[in-house]
């Protein structure tokens, strides 16, 4: 959740004034939410100048490789 997505690129198609959905409208919706998981789920670098980490594991009990914890206030990796 620390990578910004731009938000330029990604826009909620604008629902029908008619209040009835159409299929073009629920096409449209579907394809900009899969462009949204897609960029969501990107593995590509990650590069910031300023990063908040919000109730980081204290343990690296159950964790993935690569991911984060805090030791007694140490940010260490799971390798």
């Amino acid at each position: 959740m620390a990578r910004k997505i731009d938000v330029s690129t990604i826009i909620l198609p604008t629902p029908p004034g008619s209040g009835e959905v159409t299929l073009e409208y629920l096409t449209d919706l579907v394809l900009v939410l899969q462009q949204f998981i897609d960029e969501e789920r990107s593995t590509r670098a990650l590069r910031g100048t300023t990063l908040t980490l919000t109730q980081i594991p204290t343990s690296n009990s159950g964790l993935e490789s690569g991911a984060l914890f805090s030791d007694s206030g140490t940010v260490k990796v799971v390798s």
